[in-house]
């Protein structure tokens, strides 16, 4: 109950099903903690305190079971944190102190519907590429800088709309080689600068609702 770090404590670990009986009050670091367990389906767990959370549940391609946003209502860094884990289906809630989600959900191949809400998300770069998103997705993030490459290679065979709240400065290759078919920005893009290749070989977008971009000055291979 009063661990603080917890760096590849279950890491590999072949066996380890589940983990349904604490909650880690002081964790505060825990990178790694399950890290390719995968055998691994379920986690109901709590982490009040914890901030990084880096690779946490990278190559857990068994992991169907965890409320991201109630166990980790704390976390700060989630760098690779569900990487590779393709039973998780369904992605919802607000994280609310999310700083950088670099390639958080990278390569879950069975994520099919995506409403999150990030209020101090700065870093998404590739954080949902090559997932399998279909239908409407909500991605609310005012405070983004990077946006590179968030949802590249998103279900290309398959089509998705997505609704957006976000003023990044970069977007290069944002939705490359993507199904999506209809992009909403309910803002505009007041800080946007590079947009290279933001659209780039999407054969199913019929509509984009850009809003403004006073400061855009690269739109190489946009569209």
């Amino acid at each position: 109950n009063s661990m603080l770090t917890a760096s590849g404590m279950y890491r590999d670990c072949p066996v380890l099903v589940s983990d349904n009986n604490w909650t880690y009050n002081y964790l505060n670091t825990a990178p790694d903690m399950y890290n390719g367990c995968k055998s691994l389906t379920t986690v109901v767990s709590r982490f009040p305190s914890l901030q990084n959370a880096d690779r946490f549940f990278k190559d857990c391609v068994s992991l169907v079971n965890v409320d991201l946003d109630f166990s980790f209502p704390a976390i700060t860094s989630a760098v690779s944190m569900c990487e590779n884990c393709i039973s998780i289906k369904e992605v919802d809630g607000t994280f609310n102190y999310l700083t950088n989600g670099e390639r958080m959900f990278y390569g879950c191949k069975g994520l099919k519907t995506i409403n999150v809400n990030f209020p101090s998300l700065t870093n998404a770069n590739n954080m949902f590429t090559h997932t399998m998103l279909s239908g409407d997705n909500t991605f609310n993030a005012p405070q983004l800088e990077n946006f590179d490459s968030t949802f590249e290679g998103v279900n290309y065979n398959g089509s998705f709309v997505m609704n957006v709240n976000i003023n990044p400065t970069s977007a290069v290759k944002a939705f490359a080689s993507s199904g999506i078919s209809e992009f909403n920005n309910t803002g505009s893009f007041n800080r946007l600068t590079n947009a290279l290749y933001m659209f780039l070989d999407c054969p199913n977008l019929t509509t984009v609702d850009f809003g403004t971009a006073p400061v855009l000055t690269n739109i190489d291979g946009l569209f």
